[in-house]
C-alpha cells in the first residue's frame, strides 16, 4: 500500500523560476525588499549590529608619529537579537489537472509554484511594510498641503525638509523614495511639478518608468518607488475587501545599502538563513496519494530588522 505522502525534494528548477519571480516583484508594486534588503546568514538567530552615527561620522585622529602606533576604531556597538522563522505555502496539483497540460508539464507545475511563491512573498512584504510605515518608530512630520490639493501643494519642499531632517539629525540623505500608486497620480498632477517641467520633461509624456525616473531627478534620489500590492482582508466565502498594504496617507524616505557590511548606514535589513533557506525562497516538491495531487512548497526563513531607524523619515498627510 502506497504510502499517502513521500518525502520532499527541492526542484532547483522551479527555484530558478521563482528567484526570477522574486526579482520582478518590485515591477508588480512589492516593495518590502528594496526597503529591507537580504542579508544571507549562517545563523538562525543571533545578535546584529545597531548602527550609531558615531560609527561612521566620527572625526577620528589619523596623523601618526614615527615608531607610534596607528589608531583605531574602538567603538561599541549595541546590539540587537534577530531569530529567523519559517514561512511557507503549499499548493496542489491534482492528476486530473495536469492532464490538461498534456506534454507541457513543466508549465503546470510552474504555475502551481508561484501560486505559492506569490502566497508566501505577500506575507514577507505585509511584515516589511508594516514596519517601514511604523510612525511610533521613525521619524515623520505632515507635508504641508495635501499632495492631492493640486493647485497648492508644495511636495518638492516637504521632500526637501525631510531630507535635511535626515541630513542634521543622522548625517545621511535617502537614496528611495516610496509612494502609494494613488500619491504618484496626485504628484503629476500637481501645479507645482507639472509647471517646474513642462517646457524641459513634461511628465504627461512617456510611460510609469520614465514618469519615476523624472520624479527621481527632481527630488533628488536615486528611486522613486510605486508601492502597489493589494491583500484581500475579507475571510473564506466572503466577499472580496481588497486594500493596499502601503497606506496613500504616507510617503517614506529611506537610505538602503546592499553591502554585506552591517555597519554600513541602512535602514532594515532581511536576515536569512541560508542553512535552512539558500534562497528568499525554497521550492520543494512530494506527492499527497490521498489527494491524487502532487503538492508544490514554497517556504522561506527570515527575520525582517531595523538596523539604523535614523536612515528611514516618512512624510504624512500627503493624501
Amino acid at each position: 500500500m502506497p504510502s499517502p505522502e513521500t518525502t520532499a525534494i527541492v526542484r532547483n528548477d522551479l527555484g530558478t523560476i521563482a528567484w526570477e519571480y522574486s526579482l520582478e516583484a518590485s515591477q508588480r508594486g512589492f516593495v518590502g525588499l528594496k526597503i529591507f534588503p537580504t542579508f544571507e546568514t549562517l545563523k538562525k538567530s543571533g545578535e546584529y549590529p545597531l548602527i550609531t552615527v558615531e560609527s561612521f561620522l566620527k572625526a577620528q585622529k589619523t596623523r601618526r608619529a614615527p615608531r607610534g602606533a596607528y589608531n583605531r576604531s574602538d567603538y561599541t556597538f549595541k546590539n540587537q537579537n534577530f531569530a529567523c522563522q519559517e514561512d511557507g505555502f503549499e499548493e496542489l496539483l491534482d492528476d486530473s489537472e495536469r492532464e490538461l497540460f498534456g506534454d507541457a508539464q513543466i508549465e503546470c507545475e510552474t504555475i502551481a509554484t508561484l501560486r505559492a511563491v506569490d502566497v508566501v512573498l505577500r506575507r514577507q512584504e505585509i511584515r516589511t511594510i508594516t514596519m517601514a510605515i511604523d510612525t511610533a518608530a521613525i521619524d515623520n512630520a505632515a507635508a504641508a498641503v495635501l499632495w492631492s490639493t493640486a493647485a497648492s501643494a508644495t511636495p518638492r519642499i516637504d521632500v526637501l525638509n525631510a531630507k535635511e531632517a535626515m541630513r542634521s539629525g543622522y548625517g545621511i540623505k535617502p537614496n528611495i523614495m516610496v509612494i502609494s500608486d494613488g500619491s504618484k497620480n496626485d504628484l503629476l498632477l500637481t501645479a507645482e511639478i507639472t509647471d517646474a517641467l513642462k517646457y524641459t520633461n513634461p511628465v504627461e509624456l512617456g510611460g510609469e518608468e520614465a514618469q519615476l525616473k523624472i520624479l527621481a531627478s527632481y527630488f533628488g534620489v536615486d528611486e522613486v518607488i510605486i508601492a502597489d500590492a493589494q491583500i484581500d482582508a475579507a475571510k473564506k466565502g466572503q466577499d472580496k475587501s481588497l486594500s493596499d498594504v502601503w497606506t496613500n496617507s504616507i510617503c517614506g524616505l529611506y537610505r538602503v545599502s546592499s553591502s554585506r557590511d552591517l555597519k554600513s548606514p541602512s535602514f532594515g535589513r532581511s536576515m536569512l538563513w541560508t542553512g535552512d533557506s539558500p534562497q528568499n525562497m525554497v521550492t520543494e516538491q512530494y506527492r499527497a496519494e490521498s489527494n491524487r495531487s502532487d503538492v508544490f512548497r514554497a517556504r522561506q526563513n527570515t527575520d525582517e530588522v531595523y538596523t539604523f531607524v535614523g536612515a528611514g523619515r516618512l512624510i504624512t498627510g500627503v493624501q
